[in-house]
């Protein structure tokens, strides 16, 4: 049965290498592992993260049905995004409940990596400020998402 394992915690917080470790567990038991990255996604479409509303639908789009097939492939899946509650028109929505949806449905079963405590939000935000800055129409994988930013997901824990 494959698995789908989602990262959770804030920028710079560890998921994005903690998810590249679960990979290379899951090649050194010989079987095939698929790590899905909203920022990978939004890199290959060309998008960044001022696109609004519409290109992140893409996006959310895109991975899921990557994390399907994946996972109707019989490979695991490792999700990498922050996967933190958010306020959208008024209502907390927690990204995790979609997810265990498509795992429900694919037949997966589903573990949640929380990294909220492997790093307190200073170190995220110093983390973070190691990364280089986006590139207007440059890749966005592994850039800043600055500090307002991080201590605004904060909140929401």
């Amino acid at each position: 049965m494959a698995r789908l394992i989602l990262m959770r915690g804030l920028p710079a917080s560890g998921k994005s290498t903690a998810a590249r470790q679960e990979q290379a567990r899951i090649r050194e038991a010989g079987l095939y592992g698929l790590v899905v990255s909203r920022d990978a996604i939004r890199d290959m479409l060309g998008c960044d993260w001022a696109g609004g509303r519409e290109s992140e639908d893409v996006v959310t789009a895109v991975q899921t049905a990557a994390v399907r097939a994946a996972l109707r492939a019989g490979v695991d899946a490792v999700v990498d995004d922050t996967n933190l509650p958010y306020v959208r028109h008024g209502e907390l929505v927690d990204p995790i409940d979609r997810w265990l949806d498509v795992a429900h449905e694919c037949g997966a079963t589903v573990l949640v990596s929380d990294m909220s405590n492997a790093a307190d939000v200073e170190e995220c935000i110093r983390r973070d400020a190691l990364r280089p800055l986006p590139v207007p129409g440059g890749p966005i994988y592994g850039c800043q998402v600055g500090e307002a930013v991080i201590r605004r997901m904060a909140e929401n824990l």
